[in-house]
């Protein structure tokens, strides 16, 4: 699901679906017959939408060739969209492009997660580029979303002792896109010290190229823990940056890389990150909490009452919102029964306001279980997000033209 100013836009197995957020109605949609959609993405400023296609495999009517022989690589095709109409702005093909941050241990989050989306296809927009991760030297680059040129590559992130296997390991690792600022970070340990952990995390001008700042933790020994991940939900709340250690985070300012807060994760689980603050969840207790880590505002959200469990919840400014869903089998292994409900707990009230049942059973997949799934998580889950006009639910599964599949949506306004 991505939010566009409109609404949103539901992925398909073989395209997207474009929907007014306040009303459901369908604004346009674009699918592509014998394709399977690796990667889509809106650019920041919503004016764009696009897609990466796979292409169906030799030997289908009108198919193109989706692996290519030997050490050939097979091809997608890039379609990019005007978000407000649905039509074509531009469509060209690439070569399939395979993440380098994945030959090492990668950063791994939810099934749906931002966290783990690689830096290839259109999974990262800027507003006029989509961004890859690249090799010989290490660096990230941004290629034009008209015609796929480049505009401009950036290896300065990526500097430090070690550039290659003889010096030691490295993680290229996540790629995120907030407004008009590009984070990239890598995580890397010498040969002459093998258990002696880095993190840098840099922040990229996305129309330029030029570094903005970047931010450097030495982490010490960390074997057998999480790699650091970080999380910027929205370019007006800050960076979550998750560090294994005795500091478990620190919330970073955007513009500047000015440390807001030590410590982000010392009150509970970070579910949400905004513009004058964040929010943290320990148990049934979530507190609103300014960029210096003072609360303002506590709730009461239960994790679990009849039958139903918090499969999902959404922090913003003016509530939680919370999906539970079924909590699992019965005795007798059968699935529960339960519809899932949407139960609203306003700030200003203290409590909760409105209980809204969906009259649908949702039992989400158990590694897409809330924000408690694990400490890293920041971010809004995928079947469960705030676009403009609703408060949107999307089930699991994507509808395809050669088999139909509904796919479910339900908004909330």
């Amino acid at each position: 699901m991505h939010a566009l100013p409109f609404g949103l836009a539901a992925e398909l197995d073989d395209g997207v679906v474009a929907l007014d957020g306040a009303t459901g109605e369908e604004i346009w949609h674009f699918r592509r017959p014998e394709t399977t959609v690796v990667s889509a993405s809106a650019t920041p400023d919503g004016d764009l939408f696009a897609l990466a296609f796979q292409q169906a495999a030799e030997g289908a009517e009108g198919a193109e060739q989706d692996v290519g022989e030997g050490d050939e690589p097979g091809t997608w095709g890039v379609v990019v969209l005007d978000a407000a109409t649905g039509e074509i702005a531009n469509e060209y093909e690439i070569e399939q492009e395979q993440p380098p941050r994945l030959d090492r241990q990668p950063v791994v989050g939810p099934p749906g997660s931002d966290f783990d989306a690689p830096a290839t296809g259109v999974h990262h927009l800027t507003d006029d580029a989509r961004l890859v991760h690249a090799v010989g030297p290490a660096r990230v680059e941004a290629r034009a979303l008209d015609d796929g040129g480049m505009l401009w590559s950036n290896t300065e992130a990526f500097e430090g002792p070690v550039q290659s296997d003889a010096d030691g390991f490295r993680h290229l690792g996540q790629v995120l896109v907030a407004g008009d600022t590009v984070l990239v970070s890598q995580f890397y340990a010498t040969h002459e010290d093998p258990r002696f952990h880095h993190y840098d995390l840099t922040a990229i001008d996305s129309a330029s190229g030029d570094v903005r700042w970047r931010k450097s933790w030495e982490l010490g020994d960390i074997r057998g823990q999480d790699d650091p991940t970080f999380s910027a939900p929205s370019p007006e709340g800050g960076v979550a940056v998750w560090l294994p250690g005795e500091d478990p985070g620190v919330l970073l300012d955007l513009r500047t890389g000015e440390e807001l807060t030590t410590d982000l994760w010392a009150d509970g689980q970070v579910v949400g990150v905004l513009a004058d603050g964040y929010v943290t969840a320990d148990g049934s207790s979530h507190v609103y909490r300014d960029r210096s880590g003072d609360a303002s505002q506590e709730l009461q959200v239960p994790t679990g009452e009849d039958g139903r469990t918090l499969a999902a919840s959404i922090a913003t400014s003016e509530a939680v919102v919370g999906l539970y869903a079924a909590s699992g089998t019965g005795d007798a292994g059968a699935a529960q029964s339960e519809e899932a409900v949407v139960r609203v707990f306003s700030w200003d009230e203290g409590s909760e306001t409105t209980s809204i049942p969906l009259n649908v059973v949702l039992q989400p997949r158990a590694g897409e279980l809330a924000t408690r799934v694990s400490e890293r998580v920041a971010e809004q889950p995928r079947f469960l997000r705030s676009v403009p006009g609703a408060i949107v639910i999307l089930d699991q599964g994507r509808g395809a033209v050669d088999e139909p599949v509904p796919r479910r949506i339900i908004g909330l306004t």
